[in-house]
């Protein structure tokens, strides 16, 4: 069912305290030439004032609801478009953060080494011995760290290789469900603009039919009575 509007609540004007029929007179005489095709033939000139004035109405309500359709369309629209963005912005930072947390994952610190204090009064054959004992603890040290670091790298490039792929499967979802936000939010605007057609194209019936019905229309014409023919007698003169 259709809801009634303030356009329904002027259907009655003809038979109410709103219809001004100065107004509407002098709508007619403003834009008559510029009627639609509306056919007023066999109306009267105040049923034809009423048809004018009428469609101005109804054009000025339908108006309104059109503009309050396309205008929730784009806040629809809107919407949509600032929750894909948000959500595709928290995608990349979540990737971010997996990538920046993998790579700082992959650095393997050397561990602490416990290495040989030289005493002061070493002499310089102990001093040198125990310096190149602690040069091969922390070499070593270092290396195993390195050869960690490798090794955990490697197993980070393909960590943050699926991360990759797992977060372009995300955005790649939310794109195609952007898309049937869209398409929905298009169609249902479609069906809007369709039903908005349908009720005033149904008032405007409705109206010509009211003022057809409940307007004062055209006073039959009079007829005027026939003369008698003057017949002509034979061999002489009519009478």
């Amino acid at each position: 069912m259709v809801p009634k509007s303030d356009v329904e609540a002027f259907l009655a004007h003809y038979t109410s305290a709103t219809y001004d029929p100065v107004k509407a007179h002098e709508y007619y005489l403003k834009n008559r030439e510029l009627q639609g095709r509306t056919s007023t033939k066999g109306m009267s000139d105040t049923q034809r004032e009423a048809v004018s004035y009428s469609k101005n109405q109804i054009g000025i309500a339908k108006k309104a609801d059109l503009s309050k359709s396309q205008a929730a369309q784009k806040a629809q629209m809107e919407a949509i478009r600032k929750r894909s963005d948000a959500s595709r912005k928290q995608i990349q930072a979540k990737l971010q953060g997996a990538i920046n947390k993998l790579k700082a994952a992959a650095e393997i610190k050397p561990d602490a080494v416990k290495l040989n204090v030289i005493p002061a009064d070493a002499s310089p054959k102990v001093k040198a011995y125990l310096q190149r004992q602690n040069e091969i603890m922390s070499t070593s040290a270092n290396n195993k760290a390195g050869k960690a670091t490798v090794e955990a790298r490697k197993k980070s490039a393909v960590e943050i290789v699926a991360a990759r792929k797992k977060a372009n499967a995300d955005i790649k979802k939310l794109g195609d469900g952007m898309k049937s936000a869209v398409a929905k939010a298009r169609a249902d605007y479609m069906a809007s603009r369709k039903q908005i057609d349908s009720k005033y194209d149904k008032a405007s019936e409705t109206e010509i039919q009211n003022i057809r019905t409940q307007l004062p229309g055209k006073p039959p014409k009079v007829v005027k009575p026939k003369r008698a023919r003057r017949t002509r007698k034979k061999g002489g003169t009519s009478k």
